[in-house]
């Protein structure tokens, strides 16, 4: 029927996933982003204590950690992942416009030594859950 539109809700979650050797003792997480809480993990954490990261252990699960995008550089947020040591890091610039959340996922266990960098427009308990805090984005086709 034309003329006629329809909307559907849409979620959007980037994974950008980076392990070892950028990811070790020796690197950080950086930010412009607010903090929020913990999704799963531990979270008792300071804020030096989710940004830095210990050596491969079989101590902990898996660590996910909500913030807030925040823009600080023409309009753009960013979170990165710097290696001093290596001299190396990976930056994600974003506009939190469109995606205003960041979910930081850590694996710090021995054979699963991963961290997820993940710019969202919503949170990771999905369609649902965005619709039950009211902050679904819908888009009309």
């Amino acid at each position: 029927m034309p003329g006629n539109s329809i909307t559907f809700p849409v979620t959007i979650l980037y994974h950008f996933n980076m392990g070892y050797p950028l990811l070790s003792a020796d690197a950080k997480l950086l930010t412009s982003c607010s903090y929020i809480e913990a999704r799963s993990g531990r979270n008792n954490l300071s804020a030096n204590e989710r940004q830095g990261f210990a050596k491969p252990s079989e101590a902990f699960d898996e660590d996910c950690y909500y913030y807030k995008q925040k823009a600080i550089v023409d309009g753009k947020s960013f979170t990165a992942l710097i290696n001093e040591k290596l001299n190396l890091g990976v930056a994600v610039w974003v506009n939190p416009d469109e995606l205003p959340m960041l979910t930081n996922w850590q694996k710090p266990a021995s054979g699963e030594y991963i961290m997820g960098i993940e710019p969202s427009n919503c949170l990771v308990e999905g369609v649902k859950y965005q619709k039950k805090i009211g902050e679904l984005e819908m888009i009309k086709v």
